[in-house]
């Protein structure tokens, strides 16, 4: 079914998808993850992909949360205490900040999974 759909209906639901999650709430990232999923099984796309990509991204991303989680200047003082160094809005603020940018990742992975490169030119 995903398959059929015209390349530009994919790539203008691409940039809405990846827009909506720069601005929106988290609660719209619950609703993009299941999209997500209930599109690749549309496609037919086999899980292994997903997981391949979540696998090659996960250094990135598992840096992305460490710079956005420690705060570095609770770091430099002493004595360390480690409610301030990790504080729990820091690690929510990171964990929506990884959530996010794997969302726009795999949905990317779903239109060029999905679209021959000819047609996305």
């Amino acid at each position: 079914m995903v398959h059929g759909w015209d390349p530009r209906t994919k790539l203008v639901g691409l940039f809405w998808i990846t827009g909506a999650l720069l601005w929106t709430k988290p609660a719209f990232f619950l609703a993009a993850t299941l999209g997500y999923f209930a599109m690749s099984a549309a496609a037919r796309m086999p899980r292994a992909l997903t997981v391949h990509t979540v696998r090659g991204w996960a250094p990135f991303l598992g840096m992305l949360f460490i710079v956005h989680a420690v705060s570095w200047n609770a770091l430099l003082k002493q004595p360390l205490v480690l409610e301030r160094l990790v504080a729990p809005a820091d690690v929510q603020a990171a964990a929506l900040s990884v959530w996010r940018l794997a969302l726009m990742i795999l949905w990317a992975v779903l239109l060029t999974a999905t679209t021959k490169t000819g047609e996305i030119q």
